[in-house]
């Protein structure tokens, strides 16, 4: 019986393109060398950010090229995907797993989880060298200890960090023996 297969930690990313004021389009995206490993080719399939359906898109994307990393394996069920959601993402992550639990329902990946790991932003102090604490939601433009500019980094995150599924031969012996 074979068990739950992974896919590596970064065969598949969501790039996140900024405009001025937030994040204006996700683009999910195979690195070239773990795609052609993989035996999937450089997707960029688009989500347009706003709108009600913005997770909804997020989750459909997220299931195409967790789908098409699973068939360069041969097949299997979703069993399992984990995704990092950046707090500057523009992403909900209890919409963002609503939305992949309507998506999946009734399929063969019903039974699929979208794990969000969270990722918050952080200011730091060039001068000082140092992180700056703040309350999530609240940004301060200068360091209370020197004066100097802040810098916010982090935060932007929005990738699929890993991919877990059953190969069908153990799918089928974890749903019974048919003979």
């Amino acid at each position: 019986m074979q068990g739950p297969a992974a896919i590596p930690v970064a065969a598949i990313t969501i790039l996140t393109i900024r405009g001025p004021r937030r994040p204006q389009r996700c683009i999910i995206r195979y690195s070239f060398a773990v795609g052609r490993a993989l035996g999937v080719g450089a997707a960029t399939p688009t989500a347009r950010a706003g709108g009600a359906l913005h997770e909804l898109s997020i989750a459909q994307e997220i299931y195409r090229a967790s789908r098409a990393a699973v068939a360069g394996h041969g097949s299997g069920r979703l069993e399992r995907v984990t995704v990092a959601v950046g707090e500057l993402s523009a992403v909900e992550p209890d919409l963002l797993v609503f939305a992949w639990q309507a998506l999946t329902q009734g399929g063969p990946d019903a039974a699929a989880a979208l794990e969000v790991e969270w990722r918050p932003a952080r200011q730091f102090c060039a001068a000082c060298d140092a992180d700056r604490p703040r309350s999530p939601g609240s940004w301060l433009r200068l360091c209370p200890q020197c004066g100097a500019p802040l810098a916010v980094s982090g935060g932007d995150e929005l990738d699929v960090l890993q991919v877990t599924f059953l190969p069908d031969e153990a799918a089928g012996e974890r749903g019974g023996a048919h003979g």
